[in-house]
Formats: C-alpha cells, structure tokens, sequence
C-alpha cells in the first residue's frame, strides 16, 4: 500500500499584520483536519473596488474570486483567506466568512471581542478564529451546514453561535470529511 499524500492547504493572509494569528491557524488545521498541512503563502492586498464604501464592508465573493486568481494558490488544493475588513453577502448584514468549492475566507473584524466593547481576550479571539476558520474550510470541502447546535459547521447567525459550537465537528460532519479527504488524497 502507498503512502498516503496530505492534502494541501494554503493560508492567504490579506492585510493582517498580526502574524500570530495566521500562525496560529497554520499550526492547529493539520490537528482539527487529519489528513491535512498547511502552509502560509504571499500576503496579499484586497481589491479596493471590492469594498461598498457605503457600508464600510467588502463583499465576501469579491475577494473569493481575487483569491482563486493568485497563480500561487494553483500550487494547493485548497486556499483559506484572511482578511481583518468586515466583510457581508448579498440580503445578509455581515458574514464572518464564505466559502465555494476548494476557497473559503474569514474575516477577523467581528470575531475580536472588542468589536463588541468587551475587553481584550485574546484567548476568546483566537478561539472564534479557529471555529471560523474550520467552518469554512469545512464548506470549501463541500460540507453542507449541520444541525447540531454544537458542530462546528453549524450556522453561525450571531458570535453567541460561533461561541457556543467551537471548532469541533460532530461526529456525522467528522466522518463526512474524512471521507472526501480519503477521495482526495
């Protein structure tokens, strides 16, 4: 039997200067996703047409798109986008991230607790950059949405619910992605 080849995973930074956090990211995925590595690619800017400056937000599929044409990400099987500028959808407020088929993104901007007049935690931040993070890489796998308030790749309407469900799967979700990580790899 061969030896079984990790699937790729490329960390964009987008304007962020806080390495740590990028890092961070980069060093808890292989542990979250068997089957996985990842790596941190160029730091890249974001469009400036992307951004409505009406709403002072980005629209999250801009930069999706800005993304999936870097040449360098064409070296990974899939691409995670960091971005510290709030970020919405079309019909939704804001959006903690997005995802489509092999690219997912997150932004940092509402996952901060002092976006919310609450006092630094630097714990609690990372934490709900991880769980946003994993979600959406789950979606760029091809997972859909669950049901289970606790799952990572429940939907997130508010950050009480990115609170509550954490950056594990259930055990439905965990199986699901395994399986397409076997497929690909």
């Amino acid at each position: 039997m061969g030896r079984k080849i990790p699937v790729s995973i490329v960390i964009i930074p987008i304007n962020i200067r806080d390495t740590q956090v990028i890092n961070f990211i980069k060093d808890c995925i292989p542990g979250i996703i068997p089957g996985t590595t990842c790596t941190v690619g160029e730091t890249i800017g974001y469009p400036p047409w992307a951004i409505d400056v009406r709403r002072n937000q980005i629209l999250s599929v801009e930069i999706l798109y800005h993304l999936e044409l870097k040449k360098e990400v064409r070296h990974y099987d899939f691409v995670l986008g960091v971005i510290d500028y709030d970020l919405y959808a079309p019909g939704l407020n804001f959006v903690f991230g997005q995802a489509m088929e092999l690219i997912a993104l997150i932004s940092v901007t509402r996952l901060n607790p002092e976006f919310y007049g609450e006092k630094p935690d630097r714990a609690k931040y990372y934490r709900r950059i991880l769980t946003e993070a994993v979600h959406e890489l789950g979606h760029a796998f091809g997972l859909p949405h669950c049901t289970i308030p606790t799952c990572v790749m429940y939907f997130s309407n508010s950050i009480d619910d990115t609170d509550r469900k954490g950056y594990n799967f259930c055990k439905r979700c965990k199986t699901r992605l395994q399986n397409i990580i076997n497929k690909l790899r």
